[in-house]
C-alpha cells in the first residue's frame, strides 16, 4: 500500500518529525490499516510507516528508504528495547519495556510488573501487529500473564474498540511488584493507563530527595510519590478523587510498613 505526502510533510519529516497528519496527504492508495510505503510527490520512496485510516495522525514513520515493516522488524525492536531496559535497570523487576516512538515502535507501550506484562496498541497501524507483539513478549519475558489495557480513549479516535483483557494466562486479582526498593500493587485490569506509572520512576525518586516535614501527594493514584517520600517526611497526606485509589494507597502503605501516610478521598481543587 502506497501513501503520497505533500511538500510540507516532507520538510517536517526531514527535520525529524515522524508523524504525518492527514491534512498533509497528497494521495492514498487504499484505506487499509497497517504498513504503508511513503513517497514524495516526486515519487521518491521515503520509507515505511504505520497507516491509520481514521486518525488525524495518518502516518507514523518506522523506517527509511527501502527498509520494510515486517514481523521480524517488530520483534527485533522489541528485543533491543528490552535489552536497553535491562542495562538501565539491572536487577529491577518492574520497568517500562517499550516507550513507543522512543524505541522506534510508535504507539506501542509495554510495561513489565515482575511476572505480568501489560501492553497498549494505541494506533490502528500498530493494532495489526498485536499478535506479533504478544508472541514476542511470551518468548522474551516468559510472563505468567499478559494483559491488554487497550481502554484508552485515544483508540476511539483511531476507530478501535476499547478492550481490557488477559491475552495470555489469567489476569491475577492483584498485580504486586517491587519498584525502586518498595512494594506496590494495583488491581489487574483496573486503574489508570497500564495500572501504574512506571515512566515516573525518576520523578518519584526526586520527590524522595526533597521530602521533609509535612508532604502532600495530590492526585496520588496508588501512592507512588507518597510512598517514596514517606521515609524522609514527618507525615504524608495522599489525596485522590477515586475511592479505589485511596484504598490502594492504604494497602501499599501497609505493605511497606509506613505508619506516617494518611490517604484521603477528596477533590484537590
Amino acid at each position: 500500500m502506497k501513501v503520497t505526502i505533500n511538500q510540507k510533510a516532507l520538510e517536517r519529516l526531514q527535520r525529524g518529525h515522524d508523524w504525518i497528519f492527514r491534512s498533509d496527504l497528497a494521495g492514498v492508495e487504499a484505506e487499509v490499516a497497517g504498513p504503508a510505503t511513503v513517497v514524495s510527490e516526486k515519487g521518491k520512496v521515503l520509507g515505511e510507516a504505520l497507516y491509520s485510516p481514521k486518525s488525524l495522525i495518518a502516518l507514523r514513520m518506522m523506517t527509511q528508504g527501502q527498509e520494510r515493516i515486517t514481523e521480524g522488524l517488530i520483534r527485533e525492536r522489541l528485543r533491543l528495547a528490552h535489552e536497553r531496559r535491562r542495562v538501565i535497570y539491572p536487577g529491577e523487576e518492574a520497568y517500562r519495556v517499550v516507550f513507543g516512538e522512543a524505541d522506534r515502535l510508535p504507539s506501542l507501550i509495554v510495561d513489565r510488573f515482575a511476572d505480568v506484562a501489560v501492553f497498549q496498541t494505541l494506533s490502528a497501524g500498530m493494532e495489526t501487529f498485536k499478535e506479533t507483539v504478544v508472541a514476542a513478549l511470551r518468548e522474551m519475558l516468559n510472563p505468567r500473564s499478559i494483559l491488554e489495557r487497550n481502554d484508552s480513549s485515544v483508540r476511539e479516535r483511531e476507530g478501535l474498540p476499547l478492550i481490557r483483557q488477559a491475552v495470555w494466562g489469567e489476569a491475577p486479582e492483584e498485580v504486586a511488584f517491587r519498584f525502586s526498593g518498595k512494594t506496590f500493587s494495583f488491581p489487574a485490569l483496573e486503574g489508570q493507563k497500564t495500572g501504574f506509572f512506571l515512566d515516573q520512576r525518576y520523578n518519584a525518586e526526586a520527590a524522595a530527595r526533597y521530602a521533609r516535614g509535612e508532604m502532600l501527594d495530590a492526585f496520588c493514584y496508588v501512592g507512588q510519590f507518597g510512598l517514596h517520600a514517606a521515609p524522609c517526611a514527618q507525615s504524608v497526606l495522599c489525596v485522590d478523587a477515586s475511592d479505589a485509589a485511596v484504598r490502594q494507597v492504604r494497602r501499599n502503605a501497609e505493605r511497606n510498613g509506613f505508619a506516617n501516610i494518611k490517604a484521603q478521598e477528596a477533590n484537590v481543587f
